[in-house]
């Protein structure tokens, strides 16, 4: 049985919040671990999953939120709930997908938290929106967005910037290209390659956006520093109790890596994910130099909707 949830009305009146919330977590855990993602079970399973987000989204004290994560239940539950909660995410984007279109993209139920946090990113990008915004050839990488690329629209529309996204995998890649494609979206907007990241090409993005599913961040940001050592970077994850759900930036990136991600933008209610910024990015990136075209002969392309889904 999910567990039961307890209305925010009444928490004030709860005299044990941790308890309540470590109870709600280990029996959400022990559901998203044990349930079938066949397509009838994502509403059920995705309701489970939002009685924990409420609870996380709670007032807590440090010394709440650190009597939480300190916890064996937590400590040793952690890589299993971070993998199922990507594992639903990635279903239910698929299953959206193939439902909504880019007019009716305001439906999907993480879309208000998910505009809200694209906001605050195109905040801290700073003054390096409005040059790109005035500079032919240069687009802006959105790295991991999957089958339903809600963060590469809500840039495009509110930055008015031209995206490019790049996933890892191939029927993803298929799923974004056959959605874009019922909007009327061309690639000159937003163009969806199906590519390693490890190997990628970064020459043409003056800018990279990395969502929280892409795995190996390490040698993706080795791959892009190789090339351009200035070029600004963010990062998606997980920050405070969030990290019940997504995991800490600094347990997936080698330590140097982790101290150059110096800014991030600040809770959002109702978001469950922050992100990391690299030092201004006003301040790093030079337009006017003379590049390379990419080499993109690695990169494979989604053009029309009948994409391959081999």
């Amino acid at each position: 049985m999910p567990p039961q949830t307890v209305p925010a009305a009444l928490w004030s009146r709860i005299d044990d919040k941790v308890r309540y919330t470590l109870e709600t977590y280990s029996e959400t855990l022990t559901l998203l671990t044990g349930v079938s993602f066949a397509e009838k079970q994502i509403p059920f399973v995705y309701g489970a999953l939002s009685l924990l987000i409420e609870a996380i989204a709670s007032p807590f004290s440090e010394d709440e939120i650190a009597q939480i994560l300190t916890t064996q239940e937590v400590r040793f539950g952690q890589p299993q709930m971070w993998r199922a909660v990507m594992r639903i995410e990635c279903e239910m984007e698929r299953h959206y997908s193939a439902k909504l279109d880019p007019e009716t993209l305001a439906t999907f139920p993480s879309f208000k938290s998910a505009s809200a946090l694209v906001e605050s990113e195109i905040s801290l990008w700073g003054g390096w929106i409005e040059k790109l915004q005035t500079t032919p050839g240069k687009r802006f990488l959105v790295v991991g967005d999957g089958p339903l690329p809600v963060t590469a629209l809500l840039m495009h529309k509110k930055a008015n910037i031209p995206i490019v996204c790049l996933e890892t995998n191939k029927k993803d890649a298929a799923c974004a290209q056959r959605f874009l494609d019922r909007g009327g979206i061309g690639k000159e907007s937003i163009e969806i390659r199906y590519a390693n990241p490890a190997t990628y090409d970064y020459a043409e993005h003056p800018a990279l956006l990395i969502l929280e599913t892409v795995p190996d961040k390490n040698a993706l940001l080795k791959r892009a520093r190789e090339q351009d050592p200035t070029r600004p970077i963010a990062i998606r994850a997980g920050v405070g109790l969030n990290t019940l759900l997504y995991e800490p930036l600094e347990d997936q990136l080698d330590a140097r890596l982790f101290l150059s991600f110096d800014r991030r933008t600040t809770s959002l209610p109702g978001c469950l994910k922050s992100t990391y910024f690299t030092s201004e990015p006003e301040e790093t990136l030079v337009f006017e130099k003379e590049e390379p075209k990419p080499d993109l002969s690695d990169v494979k392309y989604f053009p029309h909707a009948s994409a391959d889904l081999g």
